[in-house]
């Protein structure tokens, strides 16, 4: 009975292994939509009146990330440092450039958090209100009005 348990457990595990597997590679795949329609599709939707277009040396000073994270990027901010609007969007190579690119957007936002917390209760609960999603090779970081409109933009748009 034990060697029939033990043999059950090795099962279990193999099979919920595959599981995990099969939904990693599903979850990871790349899109194959150009970098512009996701572009186009999501400045279409956000508020991006008053922003202007930043260059890879300013998001590199931004986020401190490396050229070869990503293949193309937008990063539109206002000149306004009272202004906590913000929109970029990356075409990261694989998988783990997206989750690089996420967990460095989101050190950002938490230390751009602290700085308008207290004395700038409107910016920082727009702030808290960000959309920040990585899906099929892209990422998206937004902060302005109707996130979920962007949100459900950039996800049609792959």
């Amino acid at each position: 009975m034990k060697k029939f348990l033990l043999k059950l457990g090795e099962l279990v595990c193999v099979v919920l292994l595959g599981l995990f597997i099969a939904y990693v590679c599903v979850q990871d795949n790349v899109s194959t939509e150009p970098f512009e329609k996701v572009k186009e599709a999501v400045v279409s939707v956000a508020s991006a009146d008053g922003l202007t277009e930043r260059d890879a040396l300013e998001i590199k000073k931004k986020l401190s990330l490396e050229g070869d994270e990503y293949t193309d990027f937008l990063c539109l901010s206002s000149d306004s440092v009272m202004d906590v609007r913000e929109l970029m969007i990356f075409k990261a190579g694989d998988a783990d450039a997206v989750r690089n690119i996420s967990g460095k957007i989101e050190a950002y936002v938490k230390e751009k958090t602290a700085i308008f917390e207290g004395y700038a209760p409107e910016e920082s609960s727009m702030l808290s209100a960000h959309i920040l999603t990585g899906k099929k090779g892209y990422v998206l970081f937004y902060v302005g009005d109707s996130p979920e409109a962007v949100a459900a933009a950039f996800s049609q748009s792959l």
